[in-house]
């Protein structure tokens, strides 16, 4: 049975962010929407020692007027260009762009198993 009214996750938002910080403390949360989010002020990250930007997907509730409340984060990955691709033949599955122009995001499949005409790297390049 469902209960009507605010629920635990009533207010949580998933949301691709860049935080910046220093000295471990966050100085500022800006999301994709460029919408600068509230944060208690000490808010630290373990894995930003000096002067840097983080991209996360960073999952968060708001309240109106109140400082958000982090529920976790996602590490982004950054894909090398030099990483070696042994598959042959891609397709672009998925492709999404941010709001803000600054990001784009692709799921590119490809087909697994030896073939002698595709045993090079692979690089993508993109344009606008």
């Amino acid at each position: 049975m469902y209960d009507t009214g605010d629920g635990e996750l009533s207010y949580m938002k998933a949301e691709m962010c860049d935080i910046t910080a220093h000295d471990y403390y966050v100085t500022s949360i800006i999301t994709d929407d460029d919408v600068s989010l509230p944060f208690t002020t000490g808010l630290a990250l373990a894995d930003a020692p000096s002067d840097t930007m983080i991209r996360r997907m960073l999952y968060y509730t708001q309240v109106p007027s109140e400082p958000i409340s982090i529920m976790s984060t996602v590490k982004v990955e950054i894909v090398d260009a030099a990483d070696t691709l042994s598959f042959n033949k891609s397709n672009i599955v998925s492709r999404w762009e941010s709001k803000n122009k600054k990001y784009i995001n692709f799921q590119i499949s490809e087909k697994q198993g030896p073939d002698s005409l595709y045993t090079e790297k692979k690089y993508y390049s993109f344009k606008k």
